[in-house]
């Protein structure tokens, strides 16, 4: 479920970049950078790895 909510955040942070740069999307891409490096660390560290 990670995996989709991480896939969904990072295609609105590359169609972000195709957008002008001003004050308010610059703040946005920081928030949105920091939600996915947030969604990664919980997934990485704080789920246990399913076993092979």
């Amino acid at each position: 479920m990670i995996d989709k909510e991480l896939a969904y955040l990072k295609e609105q942070r590359r169609k972000h970049h195709g957008l002008d740069i001003n004050e308010y999307n610059y703040e946005f891409d920081k928030s949105i950078t920091r939600t996915i490096m947030t969604l990664q660390t919980i997934r990485d560290e704080l789920i246990p790895k399913e076993k092979p």
